[in-house]
């Protein structure tokens, strides 16, 4: 006799787990077919995209370039380009702002037309380990502070 009502209280929570369960499985999907995406998701997910695809491009970088091939290359790159660089140093002021990681780096400022500098930190951030601080924009021109990052070897 012991043994049937052990039987039905064994089904009744197996059954109670059950409704449990679908009652959960249709609160989820009832709520998420509500849920309303905002309307630049497709422009999200697409930077999304790019960052993580600039993400893996820099873990395959087998290691970074010596410091001052790096900056040479941040030097040519504002010669072609008619751009004024010039190095700066680290004072209190701008320590702050700049790169404290642990990899040598070496500050710059770059200077120049607004399209053709953006084009450049672009197309060297692709190429260089470099990251960009501080800016200052006008009109016709930006300046911006940066580290090119690299070994000393």
């Amino acid at each position: 006799m012991m043994k049937k009502k052990v039987d039905r209280q064994a089904i009744m929570l197996v059954i109670a787990g059950v409704l449990l369960f679908g009652w959960g499985v249709f609160e989820v999907t009832e709520r998420d077919s509500k849920r309303v995406l905002p309307e630049d998701h497709h422009i999200i997910s697409q930077k999304i995209s790019s960052i993580n695809i600039d993400i893996e491009n820099t873990r395959t970088i087998d290691r970074m370039s010596p410091l001052h091939q790096s900056w040479n290359s941040v030097k040519d790159q504002a010669t072609i380009y008619g751009l004024t660089l010039d190095a700066v140093k680290r004072t209190p002021a701008l320590l702050p702002k700049i790169y404290s990681g642990s990899a040598p780096s070496w500050q710059g400022k770059i200077k120049g037309d607004v399209k053709t500098s953006l084009m450049v930190m672009r197309r060297l951030q692709k190429t260089i380990p470099i990251q960009y601080h501080d800016f200052k924009l006008t009109e016709t021109s930006i300046e911006v502070i940066f580290s090119v990052l690299g070994t000393t070897q």
